[in-house]
């Protein structure tokens, strides 16, 4: 909605309205900003969040190895003799 400055409503009545239906785009815009704010959040929220950080089942069973928690404690045990 383009406003011409130069050529505003002389009765009061027709600022008054002019103004009030001002205010409701202003309060629209206003809301929607804030949806989308929140959608934003929300997708934030879903890539970074913590439920983001998965982790493949088959390196929870390579983490739980015997050969991965030997290995390490093998290699301190050898340097020490």
């Amino acid at each position: 909605m383009r406003l011409d400055l130069d050529n505003l409503p002389s009765k009061q009545a027709r600022r008054r309205h002019l103004v009030r239906n001002m205010a409701a785009v202003v309060e629209h815009r206003d809301g929607e900003i804030e949806r989308l704010k929140s959608i934003i959040r929300q997708l934030q929220r879903s890539q970074f969040g913590r439920g983001s950080e998965w982790v493949d089942p088959d390196q929870l069973a390579l983490a739980s190895s015997p050969a991965i928690i030997l290995l390490p404690m093998a290699a301190v045990l050898s340097r020490r003799t």
